[in-house]
């Protein structure tokens, strides 16, 4: 028998930010722990291959959809403990992001507000170790909280146990969503200073800018990007950034530079490696602003997003995206990779094949 609440063939793309995907078989909204332990055990008695869903900004599901169970993580909640200088908050999954960013900046607790504007829920932030604009939150992150799949019991990472690396960690790179997040724990600095790296910013705020001034100016940049989800905004119906920067030796980007027209921006990343960016590669492999590849293409506001024009598939989007890492590999022999995760009509996770 089908729990209650369970609901079925539940249209999937319009819960995602590039709104492209089918139905999934069963869809259930966790509201709390309880619930979601039980629908767990229920997915499992029937060998069900199980999907969980935050804001849907960094996921895309095939056209066909999703055979099995697809879990909405609905839990909300924020606890705040203050001691000296610091703020300790623990948020639970379904808290939408940029709220927890906004409630940071109107405090005075400095950690976050590079990072506003980013879609989706607090629960996939550590997963993918979400950045921008010189921030990521592995640095103000205490704790994960996780409930093991297998065994159905909670579990807590410390920041150190989770591998934080560029754009990914353990709960990315483990076996298929072996931990499913369900907490965060933060710290954040009191009345700290904001922290200034990314150079667009650096040429836009002055030399002491409030935590308020960061988050209007990130804000006003990633507008103008299309990075802000908006109805309003056609370029918005994307994923974000669809492909991670590649990192490369730093011996590799002196090769490159010496055979090739062109001066490679590079950012260094420490040990002999720098960091190229993607979006500069698409534009230098030949593709523009607004580049057309059936009802997908590039944002005309940012050539990292590969967004859906209206009446696209995930087909055609994960065709688009091969021919640009076809193009791009045989042009610079630099290979991409993309940041959201792409589930099969299979119930399995979709990985771009290895480039020759």
């Amino acid at each position: 028998m089908i729990p209650e609440k369970v609901k079925q063939n539940v249209p999937l793309g319009p819960l995602t930010t590039i709104q492209l995907g089918g139905p999934a078989r069963y869809f259930f909204s966790a509201e709390d722990d309880a619930s979601l332990e039980s629908v767990l055990q229920w997915a499992e008695s029937q060998n069900l291959p199980v999907s969980f869903l935050g804001g849907g900004s960094n996921v895309v599901f095939a056209d066909a959809g999703w055979p099995g169970l697809v879990v909405h993580l609905n839990m909300h909640g924020i606890e705040v403990e203050e001691e000296g200088e610091g703020v300790t908050v623990r948020v639970r999954a379904g808290e939408p992001w940029d709220a927890l960013v906004s409630r940071a900046v109107a405090n005075d607790w400095a950690g976050i507000e590079c990072l506003s504007g980013i879609p989706g829920s607090v629960g996939a932030t550590p997963i993918q170790n979400v950045g921008a604009y010189g921030q990521e939150v592995a640095n103000c992150i205490l704790w994960v909280e996780v409930l093991e799949r297998a065994s159905l019991k909670p579990y807590r990472f410390e920041a150190h146990e989770c591998g934080f690396g560029y754009r990914t960690s353990i709960f990315k790179e483990a076996a298929l969503d072996q931990f499913l997040v369900t907490a965060v724990g933060f710290r954040f600095q009191k009345n700290g200073p904001a922290e200034i790296r990314y150079p667009d910013l650096k040429r836009r705020l002055s030399s002491q800018p409030s935590l308020k001034d960061v988050r209007s100016t990130v804000l006003e940049i990633r507008a103008e990007k299309a990075m802000v989800v908006s109805q309003r905004e056609p370029n918005s119906k994307s994923c974000g950034s669809f492909f991670t920067n590649p990192i490369i030796s730093l011996d590799a980007v002196k090769e490159l530079q010496a055979r090739g027209p062109w001066s490679i921006p590079s950012y260094s990343t420490g040990d002999q490696q720098v960091k190229i960016p993607a979006a500069w590669l698409i534009e230098n492999a030949g593709f523009s602003k607004g580049f057309r590849w059936g009802h997908v293409g590039l944002s005309e506001k940012h050539t990292l997003a590969l967004i859906n024009r209206g009446q696209g598939t995930t087909q055609e989007l994960l065709e688009f995206a091969q021919h640009l890492r076809e193009t791009i590999f045989q042009t610079f022999g630099i290979v991409l990779w993309p940041e959201p995760v792409i589930w099969t009509a299979e119930g399995t996770r979709f990985n771009f094949p290895d480039l020759p």
